[in-house]
């Protein structure tokens, strides 16, 4: 939404990197842990698949991009119109060529939530993001220690 609405704050200078880790080539991307999906109980199996298959097509998945959403398929990250709009797009790729799957752990929600809170704090405060990253990386850790210890 950042460079497609007509009131943005921020159009044209935002852009996009890997989350930072100390694994040599071991990144991921928050992009990649949203799904769309069909309950196993559901009455109407034909026509969620119908709509899936719908809002997963080519043309869907540039259109939720130009609306301010988040696109997820090459054909996407790499159209004219879509980087002519959004710049950062066509990193996109090359962002996701070294990500991995995003952890199963149950910490995991709350490590979101401080990776969002980290964002909004580089957006919202003068601090350096050296030190805003060494904090959100010191609560994600507290996450992991035993208490007591």
């Amino acid at each position: 939404m950042s460079e497609t609405i007509a009131d943005s704050r921020v159009k044209g200078r935002v852009n996009i990197s890997n989350i930072p880790y100390t694994e040599k080539g071991s990144t991921t991307s928050l992009n990649i842990y949203w799904i769309l999906s069909i309950a196993v109980g559901s009455p109407h199996r034909e026509t969620a698949y119908k709509f899936l298959r719908y809002c997963l097509s080519a043309r869907m998945d540039k259109l939720l991009t130009m609306e301010g959403g988040i696109g997820c398929r090459r054909s996407t990250w790499n159209d004219t119109e879509v980087n002519r709009t959004v710049p950062f797009y066509s990193a996109l790729e090359g962002l996701h060529a070294s990500a991995r799957e995003m952890p199963r752990m149950a910490e995991w929600p709350q490590i979101a939530a401080l990776i969002d809170g980290l964002m909004m704090n580089v957006i919202e405060t003068d601090k350096p993001v050296e030190q805003l990253t060494r904090e959100a990386e010191n609560r994600a850790s507290a996450l992991f220690t035993p208490v007591g210890s």
